[in-house]
């Protein structure tokens, strides 16, 4: 639901409580969601994974709460957040830290405040039909993960700052984070100390920032993405995430729509603290049966090597996907075929997944 409301400012005197109230400005609050309910069935080829064969059903929800307005200074504002919530998730790590901000916009630019916000490359243009990306829809064959580049080792979750220029033809961000890791923020009044959760502390992990680009160059139907991040490497008397290489990611993709075909070209790269660097090109191709049907066929290999790695088999995924809206719930069925997961010679298998998605 979508309700408007009036809000009041209240100068107070907690000793005597006693309050005045003056009301400044009108705002609008906001309640969206959404829910997904999947269901996946994988099976292994190699014989010695043939346990590893499963099937299941899946659930994500989530809730979000948004205010905007506008300041007393004439500013725009916009501030959230969101509940999320995954079938068999425990604890609160990523429910209560989903999409937390406060934006103070002035025209074209916005500055943002918080995590999983900003634009940012955790993004499949070559997944034209589907719900789920090539590494999601992979994982679990041999009872393992794909090797695929999906969030480029992005910090956008981290809790950071960041500002957003529109141009017109696109968006260029800029966002830094203290601590480039996924860690939950402090407790807004306890400081660094003993009793705060170390992983949130430079000294476990330094502070990283990403440059990004998102739009269509004023061309109808095209859609681009460029982004590129960097975390120095630890120093050597860091307490944990140690490593000896800067940890970074770039991710560059392409996609065209002419209103009945869509194509795609993305390519994403990572180099991890241990000095492994990843590299997956994909490539899609879609097609527009009517305005509420889509059909698409995405290719993605990921190589792995580098410094300290020895170069393995290429991972290679070869998907298929149907995408069918119902206005408010949109259904999408996939099966994907998938060889040398994780780089992993013969670790073959396919994979079928279909959900379901509402929004209110």
């Amino acid at each position: 639901f979508k309700q408007k409301t009036a809000y009041e400012i209240y100068q107070c005197d907690w000793s005597s409580d006693v309050c005045s109230s003056d009301l400044v400005a009108n705002a609008q609050t906001t309640v969206t969601g959404n829910l997904t309910v999947s269901y996946k069935a994988i099976s292994n080829n190699r014989t010695s994974d043939k346990q590893a064969n499963q099937r299941g059903f899946g659930k994500e929800s989530q809730i979000n709460l948004t205010n905007k307005g506008k300041l007393n200074n004439g500013l725009d504002y916009v501030a959230g957040f969101s509940f999320e919530f995954d079938g068999q998730e425990t604890g609160c790590i990523s429910a209560l830290n989903e999409n937390t901000y406060i934006d103070f916009i002035s025209g074209n630019t916005t500055f943002t405040f918080g995590s999983d916000h900003i634009q940012n490359p955790d993004r499949e243009l070559t997944n034209i039909a589907g719900y789920a990306d090539v590494d999601d829809i992979a994982s679990g064959i041999a009872g393992s993960y794909s090797k695929a580049v999906a969030s480029a080792n992005s910090p956008y979750q981290a809790y950071g700052v960041g500002v957003v220029q529109n141009i017109g033809v696109g968006k260029f961000s800029l966002y830094w984070a203290p601590t480039g890791s996924n860690a939950l923020a402090e407790n807004d009044q306890t400081g660094n100390n003993a009793t705060d959760t170390a992983a949130v502390l430079e000294n476990n992990n330094n502070s990283a920032y990403e440059i990004g680009f998102t739009g269509d160059l004023g061309v109808k139907g095209l859609d681009v993405l460029a982004f590129y991040n960097r975390k120095d490497k630890q120093d050597s008397g860091a307490t944990s995430g140690n490593g000896s290489y800067d940890v970074k990611g770039q991710k560059f993709g392409v996609s065209y729509n002419t209103g009945t075909v869509i194509g795609a070209v993305q390519q994403g790269k990572t180099t991890s603290s241990a000095g492994e660097e990843a590299k997956t090109n994909s490539f899609a191709l879609g097609y527009v049966v009517s305005k509420d049907v889509t059909i698409a066929a995405t290719y993605a290999k990921t190589d792995v090597g580098g410094t300290t790695t020895t170069r393995t088999s290429d991972e290679k995924i070869k998907m298929l996907a149907v995408g069918y809206s119902l206005g408010p719930v949109v259904l999408n069925a996939q099966y994907a075929k998938i060889s040398d997961l994780g780089g992993v010679s013969g670790a073959d298998g396919d994979a079928g997944y279909i959900s379901s998605r509402v929004n209110f």
